[in-house]
């Protein structure tokens, strides 16, 4: 298995896949309690019959930060389950734009990395 992906040996495979496992588990788990909370607020918004403009100047704010905190874990998941995708199909740790293996210490450092150091760095200042 350990040639699959390309520099990764099986005890490093299932290190970073259960890194992945987890860090999907937790941020589904925050993604339910801020809409949970969200859903809170709303409530408590709805059944207060007199509220203060500055009160709902800050319930607006905090609305859309918890509506962008959620949007960027889900787009975290959506990152992670490309990632295990990845591993079943036998890529996981190569870069999708050179071939090259991502390595070790980038992967357990962002296990849902898709592209080694350098091909990074072109991306984010392209």
């Amino acid at each position: 298995m350990a040639d699959s992906y390309n520099d990764l040996s099986d005890s490093q495979m299932a290190l970073l896949e259960g890194q992945l496992r987890e860090q999907q588990e937790g941020l589904r788990a925050e993604v339910q309690e801020e809409r949970a909370k969200s859903d809170d607020e709303r409530d408590r918004r709805s059944a207060r019959e007199v509220q203060d403009r500055g009160d709902e100047a800050n319930t607006d704010q905090w609305r859309e930060a918890n509506a962008a905190m959620i949007d960027h874990h889900v787009d975290e998941i959506s990152g992670i389950q490309a990632a295990l995708s990845r591993v079943q199909s036998g890529t996981y740790g190569l870069c999708v734009d050179c071939g090259e293996a991502i390595g070790f210490q980038r992967l357990q450092a962002y296990p849902s990395a898709n592209r080694c150091v350098q091909c990074q760095s072109k991306a984010e200042s392209a």
